[in-house]
């Protein structure tokens, strides 16, 4: 079968393990139609090492520059702007996939007639010594129909294989800020999602098809607990403090939300690429959170009977509602409930006594 899907691969200054990732990229049981290494400004030897992966290889490698510091999301979307391949997939410089990576995403966009899918991943150490799993919570493989999911659900950029005409939507400099990272502009695999989640089926997919390495202090997934009395005490402790910290910002960050929400909203009613009328309810969708997220921010900044008025006008608007439903689920319920009670005070108190 002729290939459809481009590899973007986003570089800087990775020589020590460009040249495993790539290999495991053009060893595809799916090779890519082409292979695009997007540089952001590396001064080592990755050009040196990816060329001499390339050299024989089949499968189109191309390298372009930024020319500067564009930063780690520009990088990758400025890269994927480049191919006109129908599928896009994002590589990370310094992982390793399963041989079956591309043929397992490619088959499952297919068969659900999706727009992106994520899948699950392994973990290993700078060694590529296997430390433990992060299945990014999907329990099974399975789609989901546009805008009912989580609206803020994000999957690491390197499991995604994606439409590229998602990225003709909307112009990427307008995607607003990050809403991990409010300094920063919106990450790129958060934007591909939300357009993917917004304006078609998604679907997730439980196999592990890619090993991602963690460096240092950015290993994760070997840890947890230390059991026993002391442990679960202090996990209580750490949950106490979680709570008390989530309610005690919620009406600064629902303000924040709701500012991201509109300009999601506006974004949408001027794209472009879509179907008119899947544009129009992907804003009208945003805009609603939008709302409800204004309303939460109101309820926090009242006080008093004013506090209860605006508590039961976001029940009344059914704010709550599950997120497939287009409310903003019950998470949000526990943190209004939480500052609307005066409980935040008392789990501060907990937390810090504790």
């Amino acid at each position: 079968m002729s290939s459809d899907v481009a590899v973007v691969i986003g570089t800087y200054d990775g020589e020590r393990h460009v040249a495993e990732q790539l290999a495991s990229v053009l060893a595809q049981t799916l090779p890519p139609a082409e292979v695009l290494v997007s540089d952001d400004g590396s001064t080592d030897a990755t050009r040196s090492e990816v060329e001499r992966v390339a050299a024989g290889s089949p499968v189109p490698v191309r390298w372009t520059s930024s020319g500067g510091r564009l930063g780690f999301a520009d990088n990758f979307l400025t890269g994927a702007e480049r191919t006109r391949a129908r599928f896009v997939a994002f590589c990370d410089q310094d992982d390793v996939w399963h041989p079956t990576k591309l043929e397992r995403m490619r088959a499952a966009l297919v068969e659900h007639g999706a727009v992106a899918a994520a899948h699950a991943v392994r973990l290993v150490d700078d060694a590529g010594r296997h430390t433990g799993d992060d299945d990014q919570g999907i329990t099974r493989t399975r789609p989901a129909a546009r805008l009912t999911g989580d609206p803020w659900q994000k999957y690491f950029g390197f499991t995604l294989l994606f439409e590229r005409w998602l990225l003709d939507v909307a112009p990427r400099d307008q995607r607003g800020p990050d809403t991990h990272s409010p300094d920063r502009p919106l990450s790129h695999d958060r934007w591909v999602w939300f357009l993917a989640s917004s304006l078609g089926t998604t679907v997730t997919v439980a196999e592990r098809l890619a090993a991602y390495r963690q460096h240092g202090r950015q290993l994760y997934g070997s840890t947890g607990s230390t059991g026993g009395a002391a442990g679960r005490l202090e996990d209580l402790r750490d949950r106490a403090r979680h709570y008390a910290a989530s309610a005690a910002s919620a009406g600064e960050r629902a303000a924040f939300l709701a500012d991201v929400c509109r300009g999601r909203a506006d974004l949408l009613a001027r794209g472009a690429v879509a179907e008119r009328d899947v544009l129009d309810r992907a804003s009208s969708r945003w805009q609603r959170l939008a709302d409800h997220y204004a309303a939460r921010a109101d309820l926090h900044a009242a006080e008093g009977r004013d506090r209860l008025r605006a508590a039961a006008g976001l029940l009344g608007a059914g704010a709550y509602r599950p997120y497939r439903d287009g409310g903003l689920g019950v998470r949000a319920l526990v943190q209004d409930a939480l500052g609307a009670s005066g409980l935040a005070a008392l789990a501060t108190v907990a937390a810090r006594e504790a």
